[in-house]
């Protein structure tokens, strides 16, 4: 079974299945409930966190106790692989967001990876520099835009670049969902729930969304994309 998960994992996408297998058996299961801290910010990094299922916030804490999420992972992502490469400290927290089942490849496995696989060693340099034009683009609309664009574009990225509201086929559904809590999507927007919340009554006034607890459909998907300045 793990064996097949690895098989979606972008990083490891020039693997045979000799070489997936031989991974597989180094990797060690995790589960976390739901809101558990998986690694701390300032923290040293021993293992790779490979996402098997459920999704993880990465966010930065303040010490007024409010956070920043500035990425948020699903399945066949992966995360701490910077402080494997450095051996800095982690520089946010890393937060199950739903129940998680993780696999974990320890620090002197990674590093052997990269070693011995020149495509593994290419290929993380590509999604490390998709990363940070990422974050780049993320602290460009932080500065500035306005909540109800950085909202707007929060719900289209949800759906569309992270892949939330996809049905596993290369399509998404008539009325994409996205489940998450109004608080874990205002941090990832970068305001108060309180402020969220009123700009999520506007677009549902307006028939662009559908707001439940804890979920938000999106009913007419171009003209949030419109508000969003998204081309």
């Amino acid at each position: 079974m793990t064996g097949l998960v690895l098989t979606n994992v972008p990083l490891f996408a020039d693997f045979s299945g000799a070489d997936l297998d031989a991974l597989s058996r180094r990797l060690r299961p995790h589960r976390y409930a739901k809101g558990s801290l998986i690694h701390a910010a300032g923290a040293m990094g021993g293992d790779l966190y490979i996402i098997e299922s459920g999704r993880v916030k990465l966010q930065l804490p303040s010490e007024c106790g409010e956070e920043l999420v500035f990425r948020l992972l699903g399945p066949n992502d992966f995360f701490g692989e910077l402080s494997l490469i450095d051996d800095g400290p982690w520089f946010g927290d890393a937060i199950a967001l739903d129940e998680c089942r993780l696999l974990l490849l320890a620090k002197r496995h990674f590093l052997d990876l990269l070693d011995n696989h020149r495509g593994m060693s290419r290929r993380l340099l590509t999604i490390i520099c998709g990363r940070l034009r990422h974050n780049a683009r993320f602290a460009q609309d932080l500065a500035f835009l306005d909540v109800p664009t950085r909202l707007a574009r929060t719900l289209v990225a949800l759906i569309e670049g992270d892949g939330w509201g996809w049905d596993g086929h290369g399509q998404l559904p008539a009325l994409p969902l996205i489940e998450i809590t109004q608080s874990a999507l205002a941090a990832h927007v970068g305001a108060s729930r309180e402020t969220v919340n009123k700009w999520l009554g506007y677009y549902e006034r307006q028939g662009y969304i559908s707001c439940k607890r804890d979920s938000i459909t999106l009913l007419r998907l171009e003209d949030l994309r419109s508000r969003a300045g998204v081309a």
